[in-house]
């Protein structure tokens, strides 16, 4: 721990591990600043979790998820309670809840829980959990009040991809930018309360959007399975066995 002009011969060791020189640490604080977490990143699959309250300058770190198991990611704090996004037990992830002094190894309760599409972020503010899932090369965005309960389904404009996700529960609006084949990035205004989007700045496109349009169709590949597919082409253009394609993948 380095305090702003001092010397570094001052600073504090908060941790250190010499017998795992390939570990990855990320520190992380709780809202509030009452616990310190180290997110523990190694060489296989899966992460490890310390953590260790502030209250106290001798406080000891203890294991919040053990074993490089499983990945768990950090989302927020509920009280007495950490949120934490995983895909122990839940491959396409799940939102579970750990009460502080406790294991995710042992005690846990799902907030919200696997669904058919990748749960990929989840942003707590307040009173709501706006939860961004992944499904066949396209985002989703749900919002639920801080239980998990009442999903509201956001719809977005086409097709796309939704990224750099940030809210102001004050005021009840969150903010986040999307793009898509047809559309260059964009930030969006969605209201907490009715779901409801509003451009809050666009970008500068230099070609008529309504000439093109966008398909998803669906193949089945060589083992049998169904596979999605997005076509960009211009709009009326028939499609053909002999129609030039740009295949990206």
């Amino acid at each position: 721990y380095h305090e702003l002009g001092t010397s570094t011969a001052e600073d504090d060791l908060v941790f250190a591990d010499r017998s795992q020189p390939m570990q990855v640490v990320v520190p992380m604080v709780t809202e509030g600043e009452s616990h310190l977490l180290l997110k523990i990143n190694g060489t296989e699959i899966g992460n490890q979790i310390l953590i260790k309250s502030l209250g106290s300058r001798n406080a000891a770190f203890e294991y919040l998820v053990e074993g490089n198991v499983m990945d768990y990611d950090y989302v927020g704090k509920q009280g007495n309670y950490l949120l934490l996004l995983t895909n122990d037990q839940a491959s396409n992830k799940e939102l579970v809840r750990i009460r502080l002094g406790r294991s995710a190894n042992n005690q846990r309760e799902v907030v919200i829980p696997e669904a058919e599409s990748v749960l990929q972020s989840v942003l707590l503010e307040e009173d709501y959990l706006i939860a961004v899932y992944y499904n066949e090369g396209s985002s989703m965005i749900r919002v639920f009040d801080e239980r998990g309960n009442n999903p509201k389904e956001v719809k977005l404009p086409q097709p796309g991809s939704v990224s750099e996700l940030r809210a102001d529960a004050k005021n009840g609006k969150a903010y986040f930018s999307f793009s898509s084949f047809l559309s260059a990035p964009t930030i969006y205004e969605l209201d907490l309360e009715s779901g409801g989007l509003n451009t809050f700045m666009s970008s500068y496109t230099a070609f008529n959007t309504n000439d093109y349009q966008v398909r998803k169709v669906r193949f089945r590949s060589f083992d049998g399975e169904g596979i999605p597919m997005y076509l960009l082409h211009k709009r009326g253009l028939e499609l053909t066995a002999n129609t030039p394609a740009l295949l990206l993948g």
